[in-house]
């Protein structure tokens, strides 16, 4: 599908485990990394978010799905050519399997800085939009599965970001921003803080 050899699988829970490395070139400095977040950077992410789990969450309870949305699930398009435009512009970036707020959680761990989302700027497909805020949140923030870009930029960057993703006909939304402390602070429309279920996909517990 992606034009490279398939030669594992994700590790998960059952009688088979199975370990998978990638490995690939990169010039030194041109990394995308988790651990270049500073505080003052804005957080963006690419395309829109919970596409995917709301199809899923469609489909286990026999619901009819979106097709759209169903496309988002089942053939997911890495943003390989975007991850590229990005080397130079971004100071970290991570790609969103387990959940917005679960994997920037990650990058702030790996940066020793917290976060702040805006849950009101989350990108959203026309599928999504006339979803009450309250079902679509969970969905957004905390779903998986969207294989979007999250990654943190200095201010200065804006321009030459929304430029360059252009480039790769990729659109960003900018989310958020890097504090001191740490941990991921999700916000409502309110500015009061917001504390889902569960942040995000847990490997080894679900």
């Amino acid at each position: 599908l992606h034009g490279m050899a398939l030669v594992g699988g994700d590790t998960t829970r059952g009688p088979l485990s199975i370990a998978v490395t990638a490995m690939g070139l990169v010039e030194s400095g041109k990394a995308l990394r988790r651990d270049g977040a500073r505080v003052g950077d804005d957080i963006w992410v690419t395309g829109t978010l919970g596409d995917a789990a709301s199809a899923l969450r469609s489909v286990l309870s026999g619901a009819a799905t979106d097709a759209g949305s169903r496309a988002r699930l089942d053939r997911p398009v890495p943003r390989v050519d975007a991850g590229m435009r990005l080397s130079g512009l971004a100071n970290a970036c991570i790609d969103l399997s387990d959940g917005l707020l679960a994997d920037l959680a990650h990058v702030c761990e790996r940066s020793g800085v917290g976060a702040e989302v805006r849950l009101e700027s989350l990108p959203a497909s026309v599928a999504l939009r006339s979803v009450e805020s309250s079902s679509r949140w969970p969905l957004q923030a905390c779903g998986g599965d969207d294989y979007e870009l999250c990654f943190t930029a200095a201010r200065r960057n804006r321009e030459s970001i929304v430029q360059a993703l252009d480039f790769a006909s990729v659109v960003a939304t900018r989310v958020g921003r890097i504090v001191a402390g740490q941990g991921v602070l999700a916000l409502d429309d309110s500015g009061n803080e917001w504390h889902p279920a569960r942040p995000g996909y847990e490997h080894f517990s679900d």
